[in-house]
């Protein structure tokens, strides 16, 4: 290390007051400790990656722990800190540690924060009445949320504070935020996970303060409407207002995706639609994301600086460029808002304000600080959000774009400027197919692990839809809305109708394309992890040693392909089995033929097409008749019963029992035996057989006993998407 960045070192150090009063030497000799002190400018960059460290160790606690541990620990490190003040090392050590109780801590008191009643057993149908807050338009009726509902035949005290019901019909009136409704409806606690190791959305659903969800028999009944709303309640009514105005004008599909895109409810466009734009990794195009913002803040900052370029006496006089900025960031902000502040907009939308402000003061800002920046503040205040696919896609493709634009965005600018149209298009193209490659690599890992399978021809469609959405549909959109209060907002969403037809048609002809779509089976927690601290530690540093990384990310690979599959999943009802094999999955039990949604989880998760099933008659090594099924030899057998009258004989010659009735009499023989009473108690179950080894995993095992998943009572009817 020179003697001027060794310089910089002491001086930070001095400047964080990490640093004691005696110099020392350093041993600049160890190889890991020059990478380091060189990289001291990087340190930052660490800082929610600790934080993320601390509300992982939180979440993935089988146990609640004390509201005091977080605490205890960050008072521990203050009185170390001050004891190994002269320690530099040491110090940094004890910071780090600090930072992981930080984020353990925000998790705590988030839990504590957000916890509310969770109904404890399906109920209905009932009558129910409450205050409508949000309202979600689907393709064949409606979602709405529910606040200080009265539920007939539930204690005001079992009732939860907020309820979720879905309205299967588009008859009725048409329900908005502030209306008082009545519907008849089965209430059931937040569905349990499909597998062990599949989404959470009891833990999903606690967050979001959802204690019970549900469908409807038939429509709504509005009772009476109110206007005392908060402040989140008015801005989704303000949403589903605007959305319905968009659909209005642009019907259809087109008139969906038009509202997905500016007011955030995706829940209107048809299922092929969103398949079709996943297939050909178009699917961000969806989602608001940097992308729109960055597109919303920057086409409006362009569009004021001109405007007030135009007035001589503003532009010599007054700094139109700070004022252009505060006009965008007010942009920003009302787009965000309106559409809904989901983690991906609230991070760009906290990149967009650093970067704003630092043009109202005159500075220049530094895009992957800004990216850490963004992570602390969610991590904060929203730690749950660490493990939702959007904050986890979101934050990949950023640090891998920022860190890739760092190391050619010099040679680029180099490029354009000076550069004629053509070229610049060319460029402009170029840029295009680099930054879809780099986002595509950066998350991969994220969309193997929660969505098992990715898009071959993600670039091809890409390089055609980026283009149309920056050009064409976000411009319309922004003159759509500014037009919608004098009612001539036909003459931007019109246009915007068009470039949309045009996207999904690029994603309708490029996702059935041949070899697109490749299925991954359910990779392990810990090879994303090792993808996880192979890319940070790729992106984060600057020195030489970043590309040590590439062992993490290879070592990621390596555990993935070797991922052990299970032979046997059980439903935590007992009302489905299902059996894997190498091409396909067999389906057995009581209620083989329902449970639509469990059965395309198990599918998804085993990598194979939702079409992939047979009988299990014509399935070799497995037989059933009416009472249960069979697996392999009689002497090495696993026995899935549904019928008591089978008991008897499994009991007795099977190695394994899996049981959708209870177990009530002896049964010795087996080396395991599952029962009706062990899946109601403990979830869904996953058998792994390796060779003459059993390992089994139940949804208790992996999760423990924590506020969201209640007290593990059974959901005997399907779950919903």
């Amino acid at each position: 290390m020179g003697q001027g960045a060794h310089d910089k070192y002491l001086k930070t150090l001095a400047f964080l007051r990490l640093y004691g009063d005696r110099p020392g030497d350093f041993p600049v000799q160890n190889a890991g400790i020059h990478y380091l002190l060189d990289d001291y400018h990087r340190w930052i960059l660490w800082i929610p990656v600790f934080l993320g460290t601390g509300v992982g160790c939180y979440f993935g606690l089988t146990f609640e722990p004390a509201w005091y541990v977080g605490p205890s620990f960050l008072v521990t490190c203050g009185c170390m800190g001050w004891i190994l003040r002269h320690n530099q090392v040491g110090i940094l050590v004890v910071l780090a540690i600090a930072i992981i109780a930080t984020g353990f801590s925000a998790a705590k008191f988030r839990t504590i924060d957000v916890a509310h009643t969770v109904l404890e057993k399906e109920i209905g149908p009932t009558r129910i009445t409450g205050l409508v807050v949000a309202t979600e338009t689907r393709p064949a009726g409606l979602r709405i949320m529910m606040e200080d509902p009265e539920v007939r035949w539930l204690e005001p005290f079992d009732t939860p504070e907020r309820i979720r019901i879905n309205i299967n019909t588009n008859k009725g009136p048409k329900i908005v935020a502030g209306d008082w409704v009545q519907v008849y409806a089965v209430l059931r606690p937040p569905q349990t996970p499909a597998t062990p190791r599949s989404f959470d959305f009891q833990r999903y659903a606690y967050f979001k303060e959802i204690g019970a969800t549900g469908f409807s028999y038939g429509a709504a009944e509005v009772v009476h409407h109110t206007e005392s709303l908060s402040a989140a309640s008015t801005l989704d009514s303000v949403r589903a207002r605007i959305g319905n105005r968009i659909r209005s004008v642009v019907p259809g599909t087109t008139g969906a995706v038009a509202s997905a895109l500016i007011t955030g409810d995706r829940g209107a466009i048809p299922q092929t639609t969103v398949d079709a734009m996943r297939d050909a990794g178009l699917a961000h195009l969806l989602a608001i994301s940097g992308l729109h913002i960055g597109l919303v803040g920057g086409f409006v900052f362009f569009c004021a600086r001109a405007g007030l370029a135009l007035i001589p006496a503003l532009a010599v006089r007054y700094p139109i460029k700070a004022w252009a900025a505060i006009i965008a960031l007010a942009a920003a902000l009302g787009y965000t808002l309106i559409s809904g502040a989901t983690i991906p907009t609230l991070r760009a939308f906290t990149m967009m304000a650093l970067v704003l402000g630092a043009v109202i003061i005159g500075r220049r800002g530094i895009s992957m600080r800004l990216v850490a920046w963004a992570a602390m503040v969610i991590l904060l205040f929203r730690p749950e959000s660490l493990f939702g696919a959007s904050f986890q896609l979101s934050f990949a493709a950023v640090i891998g774009l920022v860190a890739a634009y760092e190391y050619t965005g010099r040679r680029f600018n180099r490029m354009w400027h000076g550069s004629g149209f053509l070229r610049r298009m060319v460029l402009y193209t170029g840029g295009v197919g680099f930054s879809t490659i780099i986002a595509s690599l950066s998350t991969a890992p994220f969309a193997a692990y929660h969505f098992h399978q990715l898009a071959g021809y993600g670039l091809l469609s890409n390089l055609l839809a980026v283009p149309l959405t920056a050009l064409w549909i976000m411009p319309s959109a922004l003159l759509g809305m500014s037009l919608m209060p004098f009612g001539l907002d036909g003459l931007g969403l019109i246009p915007m109708g068009w470039g949309i037809d045009a996207v999904v048609s690029i994603a309708e002809r490029v996702g059935p394309m041949p070899g697109n779509v490749t299925l991954i089976p359910q990779i392990p927690f810990a090879a994303l992890m090792l993808f996880v601290s192979g890319g940070l530690w790729l992106c984060l540093w600057w020195q030489g040693w970043r590309i040590l990384g590439m062992v993490g990310i290879a070592a990621g690979l390596v555990v993935s392909i070797n991922a052990q599959q299970p032979l046997i999943v059980a439903a935590a009802n007992g009302e489905l089995f299902s059996v894997r094999y190498a091409d396909t999955m067999v389906f057995v039990g009581p209620k083989a033929t329902g449970n639509r949604f469990t059965r395309k989880v198990w599918l998804e998760q085993a990598g194979l097409p939702v079409t992939a099933t047979i009988s299990a008659e014509i399935k070799d090594g497995l037989r059933c008749d009416e009472q249960g099924c069979i697996l392999g030899a009689p002497d090495n057998s696993i026995a899935m019963v549904w019928h008591e009258a089978a008991l008897m004989e499994d009991c007795w010659r099977a190695a394994i029992v899996l049981s959708a009735v209870p177990v009530r009499s002896r049964c010795s023989a087996p080396h395991l035996v599952i029962d009706r009473f062990d899946l109601w108690r403990n979830g869904a179950h996953a058998i792994y057989l390796d060779g003459t080894r059993i390992r089994m995993e139940s949804t208790f095992q992996v999760r423990g006993t924590r506020p969201w998943t209640g007290k593990r009572q059974p959901d005997f009817g399907d779950a919903e998407s």
